[in-house]
């Protein structure tokens, strides 16, 4: 599957130039990392956020407190789509 993807950084403008990005959960459990790499900018950092769109209840379904790892921030964002 692929989901439409955007960074929001607090530290750097995105850049426009992309690359391919391997994307794991903090499992990296194989029900945890993306299949295939995902172009995104490529000036991303630490502490940036990637907002998947369209990824729906899927990504709450898969979820879970495996290896005592909870979700520690939603973060719900509006969108004029």
């Amino acid at each position: 599957m692929k989901f439409p993807a955007r960074v929001i950084s607090e530290a750097d403008t995105p850049s426009d130039r992309m690359k391919p990005w391997r994307i794991s959960g903090p499992t990296c459990d194989t029900l945890d990392i993306f299949s295939d790499p995902i172009e995104l900018p490529d000036n991303l950092r630490e502490g940036d956020w990637v907002v998947f769109s369209l990824a729906g209840a899927y990504t709450n379904a898969m979820a879970t407190r495996f290896n005592g790892l909870y979700a520690d921030t939603w973060v719900r964002i509006e969108s004029d789509d």
